[in-house]
């Protein structure tokens, strides 16, 4: 199996006629975190830094036993987002896992990239329920003697060489660390006829009482100009959605940014773009994808220091109401230390 410093496993397939893949050094690093067996059967030494594979078992029966609760609500239906979050935590086969510090022979490595995948034993697949990158998957239980009749999650992380470290490698130490997760909690409306209003809650994990205090609502538009920044080379914007709602607000007692996000429950509309080689193709992009980008700049530039500020989603008409929606980042202290004599 061929391994390049920065190509995650699909560009690893692909044909390198100008790099050379990097060294496999067999180190077959097994431990138990979080319930789970990990190994770390690898590492690759390249001319930039080093590859480490990881490969965590998910027993069958934990597969199956989520299937059984999701498959028969989400086949053919739309979840909302509060429920696809609530699968996203609940899905044995997801959950991001980051080296939060590596050491090679004492001297520290800053930053890291990456890639991932999984494997669901077929049995527990319905019919027709083939799965892109299944080779991928195959190859690494091939090249590791991974068990297929368990889930595995396969991770590789990639880290460039610090200053000073010289070949031969000794060890390596890291400290691994699971990602924040998001809680959703409750929802409010606005009104641009309502004044100040004062909405009651409770953090998920403290339990604390929080009062969010509603300061000013805005009807707000896109400036023209902000809108003739299309990113896109391809295609010209023909119509975009302008108006949005700002919402001024505050916190008491007072809680981190990112740890309390507010979001419009409802998307935005959709810009309208066409093909600029002067066909007739018209197509519409979900989401806001077109102008979101000049959007965010507009943002980002128009903020407050004494009161938070947080918008709706753009509409083609002036926005009166809005449903928000709180989610709350939830950190995960976690960590797992391990030290590697290669």
């Amino acid at each position: 199996m061929n391994v390049f410093f920065d190509e995650n496993y699909w560009g690893c397939r692909r044909e390198h006629t100008d790099k050379t893949p990097g060294t496999e050094l067999r180190i077959e690093k097994e431990f138990i975190w979080g319930g789970r067996s990990w190994r770390i059967p690898a590492v690759y030494i390249c001319r930039e830094g080093i590859v480490m594979d990881f490969c965590v078992r998910i027993p069958a029966k934990e597969i199956e036993a989520f299937f059984r609760k999701w498959k028969p609500g989400t086949e053919g239906a739309d979840l909302s987002e509060e429920e696809q979050e609530r699968l996203e935590r609940e899905n044995p086969l997801s959950g991001e896992v980051f080296v939060e510090q590596l050491w090679m022979d004492g001297e520290r490595a800053d930053g890291w990239s990456g890639c991932g995948t999984s494997f669901v034993p077929p049995e527990l697949l319905g019919d027709g329920e083939a799965r892109a990158g299944d080779d991928i998957e195959a190859q690494m239980l091939e090249a590791y003697g991974c068990d297929c009749t368990d889930g595995w999650i396969f991770k590789r992380m990639s880290f460039a060489f610090p200053q000073g470290v010289q070949m031969p490698l000794c060890t390596l130490k890291l400290i691994l660390k699971k990602a924040s997760v998001y809680e959703p909690g409750p929802r409010f409306h606005t009104s641009v006829t309502s004044g100040e209003r004062c909405i009651e809650f409770f953090h998920p994990v403290t339990k604390k009482r929080h009062t969010l205090t509603i300061q000013k609502l805005e009807q707000s538009m896109i400036p023209e100009a902000e809108l003739s920044g299309n990113p896109f080379e391809t295609i010209k914007l023909l119509k975009a959605p302008r108006h949005f709602l700002s919402m001024f607000y505050t916190v008491e007692p007072e809680l981190e940014p990112c740890e309390l996000q507010i979001y419009d429950c409802v998307q935005s509309d959709s810009p309208v773009l066409a093909e600029k080689n002067g066909t007739s193709s018209v197509q519409v992009i979900g989401g806001a994808d077109g102008p979101s980008s000049a959007f965010l700049a507009f943002k980002l530039r128009d903020s407050r220091g004494d009161w938070n500020r947080v918008y709706s989603s753009v509409h083609y008409k002036p926005v009166e109401d809005v449903e928000w929606g709180m989610r709350f980042r939830i950190k995960n202290e976690e960590k797992k230390e391990l030290k590697i004599m290669l």
